[in-house]
């Protein structure tokens, strides 16, 4: 008894389109994404600006707070381009490098961050924050012990320098955030 095996099927023109289309970005939501999160990017860091200039108090105690709109940006991005991290999105971005349209948008994307980080330089600068550090900290430079932070739920101050020792004995997690006020 011999059985007939039949041969595999075989794949259509449509099969190979659907693998490149698993393999490579989809061009349009890449660019309509990235055209959104600079047109977001543009408005926010213009009202900021604007608000920073006309009164700085009231940008310290109302607009900055805007600022965090920032990480729901970056994270539709992420979401609608299907990535975890910046690293997968610069990564899909490079495979669609030849196209003209995308590079304009991916370069204009990191114009807007290095503007982004100017802005909040100046913002420093203006307010004298940083003041008492002679020197810029960089990785793995030591830690400045007598760095004091708030605990968040109960409003105690310590020192870095206590808050290492502490974890040597138990487990911390200690998050930095920068604030403002």
């Amino acid at each position: 008894m011999s059985e007939e095996v039949e041969p595999p099927p075989k794949r259509s023109r449509n099969a190979n389109s659907e693998l490149e289309k698993i393999k490579r970005p989809d061009k349009e939501t890449f660019l309509r994404e990235l055209n959104n999160i600079n047109k977001e990017i543009s408005s926010l860091l213009s009202d900021a600006n604007n608000d920073f200039l006309k009164c700085p108090e009231k940008f310290l105690s109302d607009t900055v707070r805007n600022l965090g709109k920032l990480i729901g940006f970056y994270r539709n991005l992420f979401c609608k381009t299907e990535v975890e991290t910046r690293k997968e999105l610069d990564g899909k971005i490079g495979q669609l490098c030849g196209d003209k349209e995308v590079q304009e948008s991916a370069e204009l994307l990191m114009e807007k961050e290095v503007e982004w980080d100017g802005f909040l330089e100046d913002v420093d600068k203006k307010l004298n924050y940083g003041e008492g550090f002679e020197e810029e900290l960089t990785a793995g430079d030591a830690a400045p012990c007598d760095l004091m932070l708030t605990d968040v739920r109960n409003e105690s101050k310590y020192s870095l320098g206590e808050l290492l020792e502490k974890a040597a004995t138990s487990n911390i997690v200690l998050i930095l955030l920068r604030h403002f006020a």
